[in-house]
């Protein structure tokens, strides 16, 4: 038998914010209570889905949201949709060390170009577990 290696759980909370700092805190509150080893968001310009911005938290709110999740004890990291949106990220990684950006799979194409400090992954599309 090999070594036992533990299950890395991503706590997905994408939008379901509705834009609303708060609520972002109470799910990422949620995600250290359930055990989850991080939780992710989502990032993306007004110009990119404008349909979307009730939803969407700003660069700032992200930068509180990512210090809190930190200073909790759970890893946070975030999926841009655009590339302006992959370097404001980046900009906050440097900041306190993000491992990791998500790339959804139908940004794949356009983002897989951008080079950035970070590692990248890349997540299948498809409904969440």
């Amino acid at each position: 038998g090999g070594e036992r290696v533990g299950c890395f759980i991503i706590a997905e909370c994408g939008v379901n914010m509705n834009g609303n700092y708060n609520k972002a805190i109470d799910l990422t509150n949620a995600a250290i209570e359930a055990g989850a080893s991080a939780v992710k968001f989502q990032h993306w310009q007004q110009e990119t889905f404008p349909d979307l911005e009730p939803y969407r938290l700003g660069i700032n709110n992200l930068h509180q949201l990512q210090h809190y999740a930190v200073r909790n004890g759970i890893e946070w990291f975030c999926t841009p949709f655009d590339t302006r949106s992959v370097y404001e990220l980046e900009e906050l990684g440097m900041s306190i060390g993000a491992q990791c950006f998500a790339i959804g799979g139908a940004e794949v194409g356009e983002l897989l170009d951008v080079r950035t400090g970070n590692k990248c992954f890349c997540t299948a599309s498809g409904p969440a577990l």
